[in-house]
């Protein structure tokens, strides 16, 4: 749960704010950042979004978590 705020910070270019989020709930935390990435391929509408957690998970349910959220 530290830093989060400095690297979303950190990969800023043109944007007016850095789009991040973060959520702590009974010993667990999960945050998030999110950036444009227009330069990638300017006719594609293009994000780039990173995803942390210390939760203590197997890999079977974060992926289950992470598909049942999009």
């Amino acid at each position: 749960s530290n830093g989060g705020g400095h690297a979303a910070e950190a990969i800023m270019t043109t944007d007016s704010t850095p789009k991040k989020a973060v959520v702590k709930r009974d010993g667990w935390t999960i945050g998030g950042m999110a950036k444009g990435a227009g330069m990638l391929a300017p006719g594609l509408a293009t994000m780039l979004v990173v995803i942390t957690t210390d939760a203590v998970l197997l890999p079977a349910q974060l992926d289950a978590a992470l598909r049942a959220a999009t």
